[in-house]
């Protein structure tokens, strides 16, 4: 497929994120990881990158929160707002 007949598609992943970046200047989060819930548009394994910005929905996950883990969220929230 070219990129002229490309389109952008709006999904919602579930990525097991593997390596995570944060830009201070551009006040972005990069994200990268392995899709873990297969879909129409991203196979199931397949690596994707992802841009968290200010204002940018998401959901995170994780099995077992500790309290360093908390606290730096809590951070994280505190200085956005």
């Amino acid at each position: 497929m070219n990129r002229e007949n490309s389109q952008r598609v709006h999904i919602v992943l579930s990525v097991a994120i593997e390596t995570v970046d944060f830009d201070p200047v551009a006040c972005i989060l990069h994200l990268k990881g392995r899709n873990v819930a297969e879909n129409k548009h991203v196979k199931m394994g397949q690596y994707h990158t992802l841009d968290i910005d200010t204002g940018k929905k998401f959901q995170l996950w994780k099995s077992c929160w500790d309290s360093i883990d908390l606290d730096r969220l809590n951070l994280a929230i505190d200085q956005v707002e």
